[in-house]
């Protein structure tokens, strides 16, 4: 309700940027040297009925961990590239540091800048099916 929305946005208000993110992934478990993947995400005739998007997280030359995949839902590169970061974390060692290489500044900002927001609205935003389970891989 609007009332929900305007409670959520008013304890929002109280806390900065870096504690809203604190909240939401949880401490950091461990740093390791970090496994290093590449993953990208793209849509071929974006806009068109004809639009196939597809999504890869690539680790290394002949790696096991290596995934793609196509896009399931709408087909959009922004849908992709959270896909492939899904991909990626689904792939990743676990209790291992991971860096992450991206030209996807969408993913960049989902997880960095509006994820906070976006989960004290429900996940109620574009995406926001990926983006909530894609933030459920971070926290584990």
């Amino acid at each position: 309700t609007d009332m929900d929305k305007l409670l959520i946005s008013t304890l929002a208000a109280g806390k900065d940027e870096a504690k809203k993110l604190s909240t939401l992934y949880g401490p950091v478990l461990s740093i390791t040297e970090p496994f290093r993947v590449t993953i990208h995400g793209t849509c071929l005739n974006a806009g068109k009925i004809t639009a196939r998007a597809g999504a890869s997280a690539y680790w290394g030359p002949k790696s096991r961990l290596n995934r793609m995949g196509r896009v399931f839902g709408k087909q959009t590169g922004p849908r992709a590239e959270l896909l492939a970061m899904i991909f990626a974390l689904k792939a990743a060692p676990t209790f291992k540091s991971i860096s992450v290489s991206t030209r996807s500044e969408y993913v960049i900002r989902s997880t960095v800048y509006y994820a906070a927001t976006n989960e004290a609205c429900g996940w109620r935003c574009t995406n926001g099916d990926l983006l909530k389970n894609l933030i459920a891989l971070i926290k584990c």
